[in-house]
């Protein structure tokens, strides 16, 4: 669940709203677009409010075809950058290993990520509800 995730470690938290399932994948509409994702047991129906959770170190950069996004912040860690990104009124973290160039505030990116990587909840699930 929700809290358990958060607990866990950092994730991103992302509403939206549940279009469809198909063969165990669901697809849902969020500020960035619409989202697949795999998933695994129980599913609200079609329409129900959820949220997805991706956490920041499974942001992959620079992805031919993601979703674009405007690098609002970049801190640097020796090894790892983070970014802190935004999409409309959406924002994301995203964690990187440092490359030869950071990237720069105002930049434009397109980002991604593997589905089976996004966790899903229905919106509003205490730790008690899966």
């Amino acid at each position: 669940n929700r809290f358990v995730a958060s607990f866990l470690g950092d994730a991103n938290f992302i509403p939206g709203t549940l279009r469809e399932t198909v063969s165990g994948k669901a697809v849902v509409d969020t500020p960035l677009g619409a989202i697949t994702i795999t998933t695994a047991g129980p599913i609200p129906a079609p329409g129900a409010a959820v949220e997805l959770a991706l956490r920041p170190e499974h942001i992959r950069m620079d992805a031919p075809g993601g979703i674009a996004m405007t690098i609002e912040q970049c801190l640097h860690y020796g090894e790892v950058e983070e970014y802190t990104l935004r999409h409309g009124s959406l924002g994301l973290r995203a964690v990187v290993l440092s490359g030869p160039a950071p990237r720069k505030p105002g930049s434009q990116i397109a980002v991604s990520w593997n589905p089976a990587n996004v966790l899903f909840f229905p919106k509003g699930a205490t730790r008690d509800q899966p």
